[in-house]
């Protein structure tokens, strides 16, 4: 069952690593495009995984995950075969929300299917084989697609998603267990038209904010649309019986520190991977080759650690092991911020192990904890959101890591230092990862039957 669920994992991360690759090539295939408008191919993907992951986990709650698991492979083969077949740029920006909608409903319901059919004892170890499998796809994806780059050119990236979500669709009728039945629930579609874009221009404020010129004058427009809605939507959800992102899973400790810490760990492990390649080219003078090769320990140890943490924290809990974890990074991070190029390809390749190890051992326990405080029937919503946190931590990591060595960049600071700054800001968000997760407990059936019973009840107000 854990392998039917690394299939979906690994071809969406293997997925995301080529993608990144092939910007370049898709500049030259469209006439007339440039970098801003190739850039879309991403950011569209992205907003709408971000705006539906929640959605589609809930979703997958009121008619079977194993369904909406099924059909999540089949949109991402039908996305990725039209991308591949796209005449026009626009079509395949078009397509790729298609393929996105797809890796929604595999990403929102991956963690969900775990926990609901692993035993409690093994959670963890599970959670990190699936981590595993994630770290797995974006360790060889940009090498995949620089191959299929070299031998048949962009659109063959996309095809090779064809036979693996084939491959997964067989799997998952054949082994993912059969969905019980359900009490009918009202879908909340007017919540979801409320979040679905506030998080969108989050998500655009973030990372189209600033540029070479500065602030973008779209900038505050973008943040003050995303409040009110905001607002409006958190208002509606604190009244209804049936809520599209139930405001009673954040009554728990555990489910809100825990969606807190992976938003803030994606951050700063995104904002360290993104720093990466211009330090390595601009501080240590490699070329693209060995830039590539030496992007590789970061995501190499936190699949090697990832099963580990899991494995702990199914015999020891995770109240240290999480902040460990992050402190770990943060010293990963540190290590980075002290480096030259008079430091040598050791003491680089050390750090870098230590910012992933430290990620590794964070990211299963942190998310057995937040499943472990979801009740069963919530768990595709709980889901959703730890993946939303996570997917959302990336792209504000990317976007915070370019604007403070771009900024520093801009006004004359050298290289060295204005990386250096990138990297001490990822220490400084590991940190807080570590504080907000430290000394947390898990949730006890009992704790579970209070959020249960909030969830049901009608007192939706909370203080």
């Amino acid at each position: 069952m854990v392998s039917t669920v690394c299939i979906g994992a690994f071809m969406a991360a293997l997925d995301a690593g080529i993608v990144n690759v092939a910007m370049p090539s898709f500049v030259r295939a469209f006439p007339g495009a440039g970098p801003g408008s190739v850039a879309w191919v991403s950011i569209a993907y992205l907003l709408t995984l971000d705006g539906l992951l929640a959605a589609f986990g809930h979703l997958a709650d009121l008619v079977g995950r194993r369904l909406m698991y099924t059909l999540g492979f089949l949109l991402f083969i039908l996305g990725s075969a039209l991308c591949g077949a796209a005449p026009a740029l626009d079509g395949l920006i078009l397509f790729r929300v298609l393929q996105a909608g797809g890796a929604a409903l595999l990403q929102a319901n991956s963690v969900a299917i775990i926990t609901g059919t692993v035993p409690e004892h093994h959670r963890g170890q599970a959670l990190g084989v699936q981590g595993s499998a994630q770290a797995v796809g974006l360790t060889v994806g940009p090498a995949v697609g620089g191959l299929l780059l070299a031998r048949w050119g962009w659109r063959a990236i996309f095809y090779v998603n064809v036979p693996v979500g084939l491959l997964g669709i067989v799997a998952a009728g054949l082994i993912l267990p059969r969905d019980p039945r359900v009490a009918p629930e009202p879908f909340d579609f007017v919540g979801t038209l409320l979040y679905v874009p506030a998080l969108g221009l989050l998500l655009l404020a973030f990372t189209q904010g600033s540029g070479p010129g500065g602030l973008s004058p779209a900038l505050a427009p973008a943040l003050t649309g995303a409040a009110l809605l905001a607002a409006l939507f958190w208002r509606r959800e604190r009244r209804l019986s049936f809520p599209v992102i139930p405001p009673a899973l954040f009554a728990s400790r555990a489910f809100s520190t825990g969606v807190a810490g992976s938003l803030l760990a994606y951050m700063a492990l995104f904002a360290a991977t993104f720093t990466l390649p211009f330090f390595l080219e601009r501080v240590f003078h490699l070329p693209p080759a060995g830039l590539g090769l030496l992007m590789v320990p970061v995501p190499l140890a936190l699949s090697l650690l990832s099963p580990a943490g899991g494995w702990l924290s199914d015999r020891v809990g995770a109240r240290w092991i999480c902040p460990a974890g992050m402190l770990a990074t943060a010293l990963g991070a540190a290590l980075l911020a002290t480096l030259d190029a008079a430091a040598g390809l050791v003491a680089l390749v050390g750090a870098m192990l230590v910012l992933g190890a430290g990620f590794g051992l964070f990211n299963a326990p942190n998310n057995s904890v937040v499943m472990g405080a979801s009740p069963h029937h919530h768990l595709g919503v709980a889901g959703g959101i730890l993946n939303m946190a996570r997917s959302t931590g990336m792209s504000m990591g990317v976007a915070l890591a370019g604007a403070v060595f771009g900024s520093l960049l801009r006004v004359g600071h050298p290289a060295l230092l204005s990386y250096h700054a990138a990297f001490w800001c990822t220490a400084g968000l590991a940190l807080l990862a570590a504080l907000v997760t430290a000394g947390r407990g898990e949730a006890t059936p009992a704790h579970r039957r209070g959020i249960d019973h909030r969830l049901h009840g009608h007192h939706w107000r909370l203080a």
